[in-house]
């Protein structure tokens, strides 16, 4: 302000603008800011004055003074024509109109930094953030030419990839499974080393699973389980081919695999009552009575309110009559059956 007041114009006066409206930004003085920035635009030349701006601009939106942070980032991109620094004003003035919640508006910014920007830094993010808004602004078909634009692109990396992802998942929610399987395999061959490799094929099963197509869903859940065998995904899938192998009668082969869940620290509540229940059920189709209640038992005590609990109750009773203890085991049915269990395939059995 001394400097202003000695010489209110030259190269002086410029330089300490300049200042002076970042010193405001980044003391986060919003409301100071409108005059100096004013004089700032009408006597500095562009050259000082648009990098002042754009940092200011950046300033505001980490202080989440987004709509401030978009008039500023507008200023840059109408005064500049630098490619870095217009894509860089660019991508901030779309990520500005996203955080508040314009969401039509940003996708159509994020498009023009992808396709007016290619090779520059921001260019692969927005090619995959103009999908990621059109999804926001509920215009599905959009962000499925968006993603479907972006995964097909050259040198997006990992954007490349998310884009992919996400394209999956809206073709599978809009019953689209054939060509959402086919952008789950192309993730697969294109990104075998990606640290999400577990979550494509653990989705891409489940999408086999939700169209009977149970081999295939086996065959990925396999894959899944060998080759991203840290996964927190897994549990699930090791459980969903047990739930078939039970079926099919592989019950040593169920023991095998569902036991050494039981050790891993991260198994949730519920996979870890299904886990226990599964391995009830599958010792007492072997006749293995003591490894059959110690797991009921568990499932009882470790989880009181489970959706297991009336049928490992009926099995409890059943280990009792194998074991010769019919009165502890009419007992145990009278008292389940006055508790008005939910109509199960067992009730009847129960009732007999």
């Amino acid at each position: 302000r001394l400097a202003l007041d000695r010489k209110p114009t030259g190269r002086l006066a410029a330089h300490a603008l300049t200042l002076q409206v970042l010193c405001l930004a980044r003391a986060g003085q919003w409301d100071e800011l409108a005059g100096p920035l004013a004089r700032l635009q009408k006597h500095v030349t562009p050259k000082l004055a648009v990098p002042a701006i754009h940092e200011a601009a950046e300033l505001a939106y980490d202080a989440g003074r987004f709509k401030l942070a978009a008039e500023l980032f507008d200023k840059v991109v109408a005064a500049t024509a630098e490619p870095g620094r217009r894509a860089s004003a660019l991508s901030g003035l779309a990520w500005c109109r996203y955080q508040m919640g314009q969401y039509a508006v940003a996708a159509e910014l994020f498009a023009r930094v992808a396709n007016e920007h290619k090779g520059q830094p921001e260019a692969a993010e927005a090619a995959f953030m103009s999908g990621m808004a059109w999804e926001a602004a509920e215009q599905p078909g959009k962000a499925i030419e968006a993603y479907r634009s972006a995964l097909t692109g050259t040198g997006l990396g990992r954007y490349a990839f998310k884009a992919g992802l996400h394209l999956a998942r809206l073709l599978a929610r809009g019953q689209e499974s054939a060509e959402a399987a086919v952008v789950y395999e192309k993730l697969t061959k294109d990104y075998p080393d990606s640290s999400q490799l577990d979550t494509v094929l653990n989705e891409w099963a489940w999408l086999c699973v939700a169209q009977r197509q149970e081999g295939r869903a086996r065959e990925l859940f396999e894959r899944l389980i060998r080759e991203c065998p840290n996964s927190k995904l897994v549990p699930a899938a090791t459980l969903s081919l047990c739930e078939g192998l039970f079926v099919e009668g592989k019950y040593e082969e169920v023991l095998s695999r569902l036991e050494p869940l039981l050790a891993r620290p991260d198994l949730g509540p519920q996979l870890h009552e299904a886990v226990l229940y599964r391995l009830g059920r599958t010792a007492a189709e072997l006749g293995q009575w003591d490894k059959a209640r110690n797991m009921f038992q568990r499932l009882i005590s470790e989880h009181g309110r489970s959706r297991f609990r009336a049928e490992a109750e009926f099995w409890l009773a059943e280990a009792d009559r194998q074991q010769g203890e019919p009165v502890k085991a009419a007992e145990r049915l009278r008292k389940l059956l006055e508790d008005e269990p939910p109509a199960e395939p067992w009730l009847p059995l129960a009732w007999l």
